[in-house]
């Protein structure tokens, strides 16, 4: 992840997926938010945890649900 190189650290590669997604489902909202920040800004991934991925589930079936019901 990362290397020294002349006297100054620099990034390499990037984490896999799998170890972001396990890091951030072990830290607290603060840390995960600004952990997800250095991973877009650094690799260009967006990062997501378990939990974010189930609330955006959620959201998606709630604008369904309600769309259906104002068509009806």
């Amino acid at each position: 992840v990362l290397e020294y190189h002349d006297g100054t650290y620099v990034l390499t590669n990037p984490i896999s997926d799998h170890n972001i997604k396990e890091m951030l489902n072990n830290m607290d909202d603060r840390d995960a938010e600004e952990f997800k920040k250095f991973v877009k800004r650094n690799y260009g991934i967006d990062a997501h945890r378990d939990s974010d991925e189930i609330e955006e589930e959620t959201k998606y079936y709630h604008q369904r649900r309600c769309k259906k019901q104002h068509n009806e």
